[in-house]
């Protein structure tokens, strides 16, 4: 049985890859007087999943196991996530375009994972289409995090094992997958009909988890709605909380939050309560840290 942490001398912290010191400036004096007297650093990390990493004193965290294990499931070591989407050659490079709107329907997504079976071997490649997400199994393949499908889709790609996620045999299978579904009657139809293709499979968050969890810093809870830090709750044995419902509270103390990308309001009521409290807080926004110390008792606001 895990000792229980000690939460009390725990650092509570807001995750918030969306934020911008401009969504500060329309909280009022009070929370501009509470940035001034922050500390800012730089950071690397980008998604939610990126910035929980440091604040638990743990290497990369590979979203793929930590999805699994959100629904109930057994990670395997040779798992990727996966999204069908569209690849497009620019110069020397490749373009990522998700499918959005215009995602495959049930019949579509059924037809092209047959083709990839019927293609490959079961021990070259296997796809499953999950209702919440999609994994694809490489057995034997070197497994990498890759690059995030919603931040691949922001960036010209080069076609290097280390930002597809696998390794030299991984990008063979990839590469003659996206030849096989190029060329496959369910693209060619949404090609005539001006739709956007799912010509390929892109895959990244595969690895493995540390071995063993880690006991300090501890947390009392974790607040959040993302699949992979569902995960982490899960893996750090912690309660989950979901932060549109969770209720108003002052203490915050050992509670790690995480709030979703593209939810503005809901980070904003998150980061009011933060300021609105006496205690000190960290803040991680994509490629920034803030550590914000406790208000002081006698100081009048």
């Amino acid at each position: 049985m895990r000792r229980k942490a000690d939460t009390t001398m725990v650092t509570p912290t807001l995750i918030w890859p969306d934020f911008t010191p401009e969504n500060a400036a329309l909280l009022g004096g009070r929370a501009r007087r509470r940035f001034h007297r922050a500390r800012e650093e730089r950071q690397p990390g980008r998604s939610s999943l990126e910035l929980a990493a440091p604040v638990l004193d743990v290497p990369g965290l590979p979203a793929a196991p930590l999805v699994r294990r959100a629904q109930g499931g057994k990670p395997g070591t040779d798992e990727w996530l996966a999204e069908p989407v569209m690849l497009r050659p620019d110069r020397d490079r490749l373009s990522l375009r998700r499918l959005g709107t215009e995602d495959l329907d049930a019949q579509e997504a059924r037809t092209l994972v047959q083709a990839a079976h019927a293609h490959f071997p079961a021990e070259e490649l296997r796809i499953e289409m999950g209702e919440d997400a999609w994994y694809v199994r490489l057995p034997g393949q070197q497994a990498r995090r890759g690059v995030p499908v919603e931040y691949a889709q922001e960036m010209l790609l080069s076609p290097l094992p280390e930002q597809f996620g696998v390794d030299v045999a991984g990008m063979r299978v990839l590469n003659e997958l996206q030849m096989l579904w190029y060329s496959h009657p369910v693209n060619e139809a949404r090609r005539r009909e001006g739709r956007v293709e799912a010509n390929a499979l892109w895959v990244w968050g595969g690895g493995s988890l540390p071995e063993s969890v880690p006991r300090e810093p501890g947390f009392r809870a974790v607040v959040a709605g993302e699949p992979a830090l569902a995960g982490l709750a899960c893996w750090l044995e912690l309660p989950l909380e979901s932060p549109a419902t969770m209720s108003e509270q002052a203490d915050f103390a050992g509670y790690l939050v995480a709030i979703p990308a593209s939810e503005a309001e809901l980070g904003m009521q998150w980061l009011k309560r933060f300021l609105d409290g006496r205690g000190g807080f960290r803040l991680l926004a994509s490629g920034h840290e803030w550590s914000f110390p406790a208000r002081g008792l006698l100081r009048r606001w």
